[in-house]
């Protein structure tokens, strides 16, 4: 019901999904960061779908231009979040979260 209640909020608001539904989503629900990433990314979804439907009706979509970001998130969405662990070490990690808290 939570989650329901903020996405409420973001429509009344205007504001982009995350910006409401990452805060709450680890503050109130007090989900792990990389699931509430995940979940706000799962609620854009159908929101979103209506006006790529449009889109893609009215033929106003560059193929070529969405297929190379296609390729690139796939492939940095995968690459990017090993990078950023090998980088940042333990202590920065532990101290990051003991601040938050």
């Amino acid at each position: 019901m939570k989650s329901v209640t903020i996405g409420f909020i973001a429509c009344l608001t205007r504001t982009g999904w995350g910006a409401i539904n990452m805060p709450l989503f680890i503050a109130f629900l007090k989900l792990p960061i990389n699931t509430a990433v995940a979940l706000s990314v799962f609620t854009m979804f159908p929101s979103a779908l209506p006006t790529i439907i449009k889109h893609i009706v009215l033929n106003k979509i560059n193929y070529a231009v969405a297929t190379s970001f296609l390729v690139g998130a796939m492939i940095e969405s995968n690459i990017g979040p090993e990078n950023i662990n090998k980088a940042i070490s333990p202590e920065t990690k532990i101290s990051t979260l003991n601040n938050r808290c």
